[in-house]
Order: structure tokens, then sequence, then C-alpha cells
């Protein structure tokens, strides 16, 4: 149970510190990639 909190919180750290590290236009076409995902999924609540 502590491994699987520990690793949680490293993966969250590092996608962090990755987020960080990105420049706007490769945060700006990861923005427009997750949108691109998440509409399917909000034409199915509607």
């Amino acid at each position: 149970m502590a491994l699987k909190l520990i690793y949680l919180v490293m993966t969250r750290i590092f996608a962090w510190a990755r987020l960080a590290v990105q420049d706007s236009t490769a945060k700006n076409i990861e923005m427009l990639i997750l949108r691109h995902e998440l509409a399917p999924h909000r034409s199915m609540l509607q």
C-alpha cells in the first residue's frame, strides 16, 4: 500500500516537472490533443 502511494506521488511530481520544462508550443499541442480526446465523452454525456 505504501509503495503504491509513493509511486503515485512520484509520477505526479515527474509529470509536473515535465510540464514546467516544456515550452508553450508543446503545452498548447498537448492541450489540443487532450481536448480532442475528451470531445467524444462530452457528446456521450449530453
